[in-house]
C-alpha cells in the first residue's frame, strides 16, 4: 500500500512542475522589431495571439490531463488497499481451516522428519548414551527412562522430556541430560539418600530425609535405618529426620518414629528408651528439641542410661522417668 501512495506523491511533484514551465514558456514570448530599407524602423507585425493563446490552452489541457492522472493514482491506490484486505480475509480463513483440520501440524511433522533424516546423514545420530552418578539406580532403568534414542538423530532428542522420565524413578533425585555433540548423549543423576524405612499397611518402603519414598524393600533390608510408622507418616517425618542428620549420635540409636494421634512423634531407641518430641508440625520447634536432647546426652549419656522415657513436650523443661521407678525428674 505504501507504494502504490508514493506513487501518488510522485505524480502531484509532476503536476507542479508541469505548471512552472508553462508559465516560462508564456513569459518568453515577446515583440520583435526590424529595421527597413531606408533604415526607418518597422515595426513587425504582431501575429496573432492565438497561436499564444492556444499554446496555453494547451497548458490548461495539460494540467487537466495531470489532475486526471492524479484522481485515477488515487483511485488505484483504493483499489489496491481494497483487495489486499480482501487477499488477507481469504488468506486468514483458509490458514484457520488448515489448521483446524491438522493439516499445518502435519507439514510441520514432515518437515521435521526430513531435517532429523539429513542430521543423521551428515553424522549427527545418536551412537552411545553415557551415564554418570548412578550406584543404586538400575542402568537399565536410566535407558529405559531416556528412551530408544540410539540411531536417531541426536539434534532432536526431546532433552526435557528425557530428563523429566529419569527423575521419575525412585532412587533419582535430580537428573541432567545433555548432548556431546556429534553422537554421544550424557545423563548425570544425583541420587536420594536413604533415611528411613516406612512401614505402613504390612509393606515397607524405603524414604529419604524429604519423605519421598524410593522404592519398596524386604523385611531385612537396611535394618540399620530406623522405621517409620503411620500413615501418611513420610511427609509428617520430613522434618524429624533433617534434623536427625545432625545428630548422628541420635539417629543411629533410633528403632522406629511413631506417629502419635497424626500430631507428633515418638521416637524409640534400640535400648527401648522413649523419646516423646513436642506437639508442633514446626521442623524449627522439633529441631530445638532434638537439638537439647543431644546437649543432654553429651553432657551426661543420657541416651545409654536406664531411662524409661524422655519427656520434651514442654520447650522450657525436660522430664525424666528411669526404669522401675514412678517418681520424674525434672532436668
Amino acid at each position: 500500500m505504501r507504494l502504490a501512495h508514493d506513487s501518488a506523491c510522485k505524480t502531484t511533484d509532476v503536476v507542479t512542475v508541469n505548471e512552472s514551465s508553462v508559465k516560462g514558456f508564456v513569459v518568453s514570448r515577446t515583440a520583435k522589431t526590424k529595421r527597413g530599407p531606408a533604415g526607418k524602423r518597422k515595426t513587425a507585425k504582431r501575429k496573432s495571439s492565438t497561436r499564444v493563446h492556444a499554446r496555453r490552452d494547451t497548458g490548461r489541457v495539460r494540467r487537466n490531463t495531470y489532475d486526471e492522472r492524479e484522481y485515477a493514482g488515487i483511485a488505484f491506490n483504493r483499489i489496491v488497499m481494497i483487495s489486499a484486505a480482501g487477499i488477507c480475509m481469504v488468506a486468514l480463513v483458509i490458514g484457520g481451516v488448515l489448521w483446524s483440520g491438522g493439516y499445518v501440524g502435519g507439514a510441520a511433522n514432515v518437515v521435521n522428519e526430513k531435517a532429523a533424516g539429513v542430521a543423521r546423514d551428515v553424522g549427527f545420530k545418536v551412537k552411545k548414551i553415557t551415564l554418570r552418578g548412578a550406584h543404586d539406580t538400575a542402568h537399565a532403568d536410566v535407558l529405559d527412562a531416556v528412551g530408544p534414542i540410539v540411531g536417531e538423530s541426536i539434534l532432536h532428542v526431546d532433552l526435557d522430556g528425557a530428563r523429566a522420565r529419569v527423575e521419575e524413578l525412585g532412587w533419582v533425585r535430580v537428573a541432567a541430560v545433555t548432548r556431546l555433540l556429534p553422537d554421544t548423549i550424557n545423563v548425570s543423576v544425583r541420587e536420594r539418600r536413604p533415611s528411613a524405612v516406612w512401614q505402613h499397611d504390612g509393606v515397607l518402603a524405603l524414604i529419604d530425609a524429604s519423605g519421598a519414598v524410593i522404592q519398596t524393600i524386604s523385611g531385612d533390608a537396611y535394618s540399620q535405618l530406623p522405621m517409620v510408622v503411620g500413615a501418611g507418616a513420610p511427609e509428617a517425618a520430613s522434618g524429624v529426620l533433617k534434623a536427625l542428620t545432625d545428630h548422628p549420635a541420635i539417629s543411629e540409636r533410633i528403632h522406629a518414629l511413631i506417629r502419635i494421634g497424626e500430631r507428633r512423634w515418638d521416637l524409640k531407641l534400640r535400648n527401648g528408651l522413649i523419646i516423646k518430641l513436642p506437639d508442633s508440625a514446626r521442623p524449627t520447634v522439633q529441631a530445638a528439641a532434638i537439638n537439647e536432647l543431644s546437649q543432654l546426652h553429651d553432657a551426661q549419656g543420657i541416651l545409654d542410661q536406664e531411662i524409661e522415657y524422655i519427656d520434651l513436650l514442654d520447650p522450657d523443661r525436660v522430664l525424666m522417668r528411669r526404669r522401675g521407678q514412678t517418681a520424674l525428674i525434672d532436668r
